[in-house]
């Protein structure tokens, strides 16, 4: 009994290994692509960089923020086991609010969390976000109002009441 109990516990642990693999193999992959990378998507979304931010939006979008290899790290010593089930939810989320906007076409941006950003409405407007202080999230941008930091559980209604 206590051999199954033991093999069930190093199965768990490598289900959150083999986890935390593939999102480091994803971030390694994104950091040789260029700061003006669009991922997944066949729409073109504007982005420029400017003085003040890294980045300037002025296409609507969805943004889509992943925690840096760096910042995995620091969760993982922080939090010790509560890290995998954080990190499996998290991912868990962004999948399926990646598989709605696939479905509504929406224009995606893939960026880590580190740096400035900034959101420039049609009428002129910028918002500033510091990508520093999140760890995995989604903003959606209209081009018309302040971006809003969807709940990722329910993002088809803030999908649909803020990009209408």
């Amino acid at each position: 009994m206590t051999s199954m109990h033991t093999f069930s516990k190093v199965l768990y642990k490598f289900k959150y290994i083999v986890i935390f693999f593939l999102i480091t193999l994803s971030f390694a992959c994104n950091n040789k692509t260029s700061k003006k990378t669009i991922a997944k998507s066949s729409n073109s979304v504007a982005i420029i960089q400017s003085n003040g931010y890294d980045s300037l939006i002025t296409s609507p979008c969805a943004l889509l923020v992943y925690p840096t290899l760096h910042k995995i790290d620091s969760m993982k010593k922080k939090d010790g086991q509560d890290f995998y089930t954080a990190a499996d939810d998290n991912q868990y989320y962004m999948g399926m609010s990646i598989e709605y906007l696939d479905s509504v076409k929406a224009k995606r941006i893939v960026k880590e969390t580190k740096g400035t950003l900034a959101f420039r409405t049609n009428k002129g407007q910028i918002f500033k976000v510091n990508l520093d202080t999140l760890y995995w999230d989604i903003i959606l941008f209209n081009g018309k109002s302040k971006p809003i930091h969807p709940d990722m559980t329910m993002i088809q209604d803030d999908y649909k009441s803020y990009m209408k």
